[in-house]
């Protein structure tokens, strides 16, 4: 469903053909390209940044058996099932893994089919995106030596596109390392001409496994966490066998909710049987809640994991996408809760 979990959708139809030509997005702050400075005070030393963008997601979501094989899939949120969903008695933590978020939209696909686009799960939907080139999460790790081990890195998380989103302007991914990405404006706090990114997590690598933690993500991952091993070919480093996890705050899956609308046109407003029905997003979502990010006992998110494979790529200019709604604000998900 939500292909937007951590900001922004995309536009355009899946399976349309490209003419072989590279994106021109419009650019802001009247076409100056903003500089992405870093997100910590780790120091870098001159070590060039690692950018890539994620090829595929699995959010565990393809199983028919009520998300049992997605609980594989994330790691371990603390607390996550100690508390009350509506009028629920709070049960005790869960041990091992949690995704909450399998489970939800395993039932949600399987309850709805296939209601957005043509894919039949929200993993389906974000990779189809990404293999496109019209939308995927970037990912750009800064001041790692190269080694097997190093005890600073950043890792920075900004979503983007190959063009606008809104249109056929790009070409997909060639995979080979020269494809351009940029991110958007949104994911970024800008001042003066330059910006820094809002999702930002600081961590280390292992025997080449590298973990990081997320030091604030304001537009929504709690207690998140990144995993990968990363690895160097001829077309640069790839971090294979990524896992991406922590706990979706619902405001910000409700959220996503008024951006998918606004991105592929289903209609998916507040008052819509895809959005408010007995197993809509709503629903499904509301009903699956299993961690409390606010400490007041009452559960407000989904607990998740993703399995990402990474690819290198250029970074280009940010640029800024087009939120634009197509509900009316009464109608809006936004503006929504479980309440």
């Amino acid at each position: 469903m939500l292909a937007v979990w951590m900001s922004c959708g995309c536009a355009r139809l899946l399976g349309a053909d490209f003419e072989d030509k590279r994106a021109r997005p419009e650019l802001v702050d009247g076409g100056e390209c903003l500089e992405i400075l870093p997100g910590t005070h780790i120091p870098y030393d001159g070590l060039p940044d690692l950018w890539f963008f994620s090829k595929s997601t699995d959010f565990g979501d393809r199983t028919v058996d009520g998300g049992v094989a997605g609980d594989a899939i994330g790691l371990h949120v603390p607390d996550a099932g100690k508390c009350t969903v509506h009028s629920e008695e709070p049960t005790e933590p869960r041990s091992g893994i949690d995704n909450a978020y399998a489970r939800a939209y395993t039932d949600f696909y399987a309850n709805n089919g296939a209601p957005i686009g043509v894919v039949p799960s929200t993993s389906d939907l974000l990779t189809e995106f990404a293999r496109n080139g019209d939308f995927s999460h970037l990912v750009r790790i800064r001041g790692y030596n190269g080694e097997r081990e190093d005890d600073e890195v950043e890792v920075d998380f900004i979503d983007g596109s190959m063009g606008e989103p809104t249109r056929t302007d790009h070409p997909p991914p060639r995979l080979d390392g020269t494809d351009v990405w940029h991110p958007f404006v949104e994911q970024l706090a800008v001042t003066g001409g330059k910006a820094v990114p809002l999702v930002v997590a600081t961590g280390s690598v292992h025997d080449f496994r590298i973990r990081a933690t997320f030091t604030g993500a304001p537009v929504g991952l709690f207690e998140g966490t990144f995993e990968g091993t990363l690895e160097k070919d001829e077309l640069g480093y790839h971090a294979r066998d990524g896992v991406l996890s922590g706990a979706l705050p619902v405001t910000r899956l409700l959220y996503a909710a008024s951006v998918l609308a606004a991105g592929v046109g289903s209609s998916v407003c507040a008052d819509s049987p895809l959005y408010a029905g007995p197993n809509g997003i709503k629903a499904e979502t509301c009903s699956h809640l299993d961690v409390d990010t606010n400490g007041d006992g009452v559960c407000d998110a989904l607990s998740v994991g993703a399995l990402v494979d990474i690819e290198p790529i250029r970074p280009g200019c940010p640029f800024q996408y087009d939120t634009a709604q197509l509900c009316d604000e009464s109608k809006d998900p936004r503006n929504d809760s479980c309440d």
